[in-house]
């Protein structure tokens, strides 16, 4: 799978469809330096969050809705 597909794969994850994220392809990216693909400024100059700017408050209650289970927590800082 390339990069741009699963940029489209987890864009729909989000969003339920494609077509309403308007995302550049993996190759539309800028590069920095000796890294290409670099997402930096997709959200403005100012933009400190990136992708997460994806998760509004009505996808994350969405998610939670058709997602969590058993209330069961994980620890994700180690």
């Amino acid at each position: 799978m390339s990069p741009g597909d699963r940029l489209k794969k987890v864009t729909s994850q989000f969003t339920g469809t494609t077509s309403e994220v308007k995302l550049p392809t993996f190759d539309e990216l800028p590069n920095f330096r000796n890294f290409t693909g670099c997402a930096w400024g997709i959200w403005g100059e100012e933009d400190q969050l990136g992708t997460i700017n994806l998760l509004t408050d009505e996808i994350v209650a969405r998610t939670a809705k058709e997602e969590i289970r058993s209330g069961r927590r994980v620890a994700l800082n180690w």
